[in-house]
């Protein structure tokens, strides 16, 4: 979880590399992941504008939520960026990116 909190009400929070990269994962195999509709009665789905709420939780429905979520596998994440660099975290490929143009294409 982030710890850093907004400033005001509807700024965005920039999240770390490490933060987005550590999340839980849904299963996507249990019968809770596999429920492709809200049930309409549990807490959260009240909240939902879909069935009558002011939208303020942004929570899944109780009886949709993953019983198994884990952390996924660090190489089935794509790259992330170095924030401290601004930059990849892999170097770029060797061949300039222009080299493929024919010659005289403008740029």
């Amino acid at each position: 979880a982030c710890n850093a909190r907004a400033s005001r009400p509807g700024e965005m929070v920039k999240r770390s590399a490490s933060t987005i990269s550590n999340r839980r994962a849904h299963c996507q195999k249990c019968a809770a992941c596999l429920l492709k509709q809200n049930c309409g009665h549990c807490r959260e789905c009240l909240d939902k504008v879909e069935f009558g709420g002011k939208g303020l939780r942004k929570k899944i429905c109780l009886s949709r939520k993953c019983t198994n979520m884990s952390v996924p596998p660090a190489n089935s994440l794509p790259p992330l960026l170095d924030l401290e660099r601004g930059g990849p975290s892999e170097p770029f490929p060797a061949q300039p990116l222009l080299a493929g143009l024919p010659a005289g294409y403008p740029l």
